[in-house]
C-alpha cells in the first residue's frame, strides 16, 4: 500500500510537467532535479515524504517498521498523497478533490 501510494504522487508530479511541458522523467533522480525548481515547492515535501517511505516499506525487512493500514491513511494518504493532490491542482488551476470518507472504506 506504501509503495501504492507513493507511485500515485509520481504520476501526479508527472502530470504536473507534463502540464508545464517539462520532458517525461525516467529515473528518481532526474524528477528530484525538477522537483528542486521553486515552482515545485509544495509538491517536494509530499512527495519525497512518501519516497521515503516507500523506500522503507520496500527495503526495510523489520517487522516493526511496516504500516498498519491505521498508519497507510493517516501518514500517507491524509498528510501527503492528498497535500500533493491539492498542490498539484493549485497549479494546473483546477477545483480540489473531495476527501474518501474513510468510515466507508478498508
Amino acid at each position: 500500500m506504501v509503495t501504492v501510494a507513493f507511485y500515485a504522487a509520481v504520476h501526479v508530479v508527472e502530470m504536473v510537467f507534463a502540464h508545464d511541458g517539462c520532458r517525461q522523467h525516467t529515473t528518481h533522480d532526474s524528477r528530484r532535479g525538477t522537483l528542486n525548481l521553486r515552482r515545485y515547492t509544495q509538491l517536494r515535501k509530499s512527495y519525497f515524504h512518501l519516497y521515503n517511505l516507500s523506500r522503507t516499506a520496500r527495503y526495510n525487512p523489520d517487522p516493526s517498521e511496516w504500516f498498519s493500514a491505521q498508519r497507510v491513511r493517516e501518514e500517507l494518504v491524509k498528510r501527503a498523497l492528498y497535500p500533493l493532490e491539492r498542490s498539484a491542482l493549485k497549479l494546473l488551476k483546477k477545483d480540489p478533490i473531495p476527501e474518501i470518507q474513510w468510515e466507508h472504506t478498508f
